[in-house]
């Protein structure tokens, strides 16, 4: 799943920091919100950028690891 996620976001733009914050998102989630979130991404890659904009703008993943942010953070946009 990593290698094909890595690829996918390589190929839309991501810098390997972004890639890293993605996957450290990625890990804090549970596995059955890991695998929905990853099969959102795998199959509307379109949406990778917006989502990479909301990790870079509204998400410090490393000073406040909460990934129920997302929800809130997903509801304003």
């Amino acid at each position: 799943m990593r290698e094909e996620l890595q690829k996918i976001c390589e190929e839309r733009g991501f810098s390997a920091e972004e890639i890293e914050r993605l996957f450290s998102f990625l890990a804090r989630l549970n596995p059955p919100e890991r695998q929905t979130l990853f099969l959102a991404l795998k199959g509307f890659p379109e949406y990778l950028p917006a989502f990479k904009e909301i990790l870079a703008a509204k998400l410090d993943l490393t000073a406040n690891p909460n990934p129920a942010k997302l929800a809130n953070i997903l509801s304003e946009e």
